[in-house]
């Protein structure tokens, strides 16, 4: 694990940012189809 962090430490700010960008439009892909029909 310790390998892992030292790596994404390496990575720039702009990798990180688009990884979370990535996982919370995934997120939000799965959850609007379980939002809409409610609203």
């Amino acid at each position: 694990m310790s390998q892992t962090r030292t790596v994404s430490s390496r990575r720039s700010p702009l990798v990180r940012y688009a990884a979370d960008a990535l996982i919370l439009a995934a997120g939000l892909a799965l959850a609007l189809p379980l939002i809409l029909p409610f609203s």
